[in-house]
């Protein structure tokens, strides 16, 4: 199985990006071989999870906080269908905040996420789409997979 690790290792203040080394060890250890892939920016997560399942990945593996989850969840679809629906969604929660995690009454432990994914745990989870115009004006949509929220232009 091809299995993609989009890291952000900005998340929780930096911490997960220390953490990386040793979560990639332990993620080898238990699946296999796995690419690491990491994000420079906001937004970053999305088109490298595309990237990832258009290459044929069947895994994909989000470490970070809400955000990242919420990008990479977002790069399963184009347009409202799934690149591949066969392929499977994994996370390690390592931000600030941890409300996806706590929605699922998930531990912090990094371990814990790891052997999850290892046993092949599943759940599955809905998924809301927005549609909105962007501060350029132009037509958008999103997925949100725990919470949305908004902002408004005076």
């Amino acid at each position: 199985m091809t299995i993609t690790v989009i890291a952000n290792p900005k998340s929780g203040g930096g911490r997960t990006g220390k953490l990386l080394p040793g979560i990639k060890t332990k993620l080898e250890a238990a699946l296999g071989p796995v690419e690491l892939v990491l994000t420079t920016c906001s937004g970053d997560a999305t088109p490298k999870t595309r990237a990832a399942l258009n290459a044929g990945a069947k895994l994909i593996i989000a470490v970070g906080g809400d955000g990242t989850v919420n990008e990479c969840v977002n790069g399963f679809f184009v347009d409202g269908k799934a690149i591949n629906p066969d392929a499977q969604f994994g996370l390690i929660m390592s931000g600030t905040g941890g409300d996806f995690r706590r929605t699922f009454d998930l531990g912090p432990a990094i371990d814990d996420f790891i052997n999850a994914i290892a046993k092949g745990a599943t759940r599955a989870i809905d998924l809301g789409r927005i549609s909105y115009k962007n501060w350029d004006g132009q037509d958008e949509a999103r997925l949100f997979d725990n919470i949305s929220s908004l902002a408004f232009r005076a």
